[in-house]
């Protein structure tokens, strides 16, 4: 789930959450795999491989602690597949795309500022920190799932992205090692 595949997101966070929706298939998914590499590096930083959900909803993929941050001003490329056949990955469905760790004084200072989540989740979405954005969103989606204010800001912030579609789709549990 990303606003365009054309530009990198931007993050403040030094292990992101990456966020993705996974369609209900006619084939059946053997596995889901995530991969983060440094842009220079054909070794991952971080591979992790999950179970597959068994139905569609939005997964999110958390970079370990165990794993090294994101230094600023570095882009890193990320992978997430859906494994149809392991011994023939060319089936695989996959989305893949950039993310790079930026730093921006005023959003920290405003940041800084006595906010709520959902003044926080505007923040980062006005200063165009797409990740921070829906992480902050998708917390409290799962911490007040049937707050309409929370809902209203989840819509408007997806809706404004282009990316209708998933609105209603569940959070699922999914995916840590």
């Amino acid at each position: 789930m990303t606003p365009t595949d054309k530009e990198a997101q931007r993050t403040t966070a030094e292990r992101p959450t990456f966020f993705f929706y996974v369609p209900q298939t006619s084939t059946t998914v053997q596995a889901l795999e995530f991969v983060l590499r440094d842009g220079d590096s054909i070794d991952p930083l971080y591979k992790g491989t999950f179970k597959p959900v068994g139905q569609n909803g939005i997964v999110s993929v958390n970079v370990p602690v165990d794993r090294p941050s994101l230094q600023i001003g570095k882009e890193y490329n990320w992978t997430f597949s859906m494994i149809c056949d392991p011994n023939n990955r060319d089936k695989d469905s996959y989305v893949e795309g950039t993310i790079v760790r930026s730093q921006d004084e005023n959003l920290s200072l405003q940041l800084n500022q006595p906010n709520t989540d959902l003044d926080r989740a505007v923040l980062f979405a006005t200063a165009g920190f797409w990740e921070d954005a829906l992480r902050t969103l998708a917390n409290l989606r799962r911490q007040r799932p049937n707050d309409p204010e929370v809902q209203k800001y989840w819509e408007d912030f997806l809706n404004s992205v282009d990316i209708k579609d998933v609105v209603n789709k569940p959070l699922l549990p999914c995916c840590t090692t």
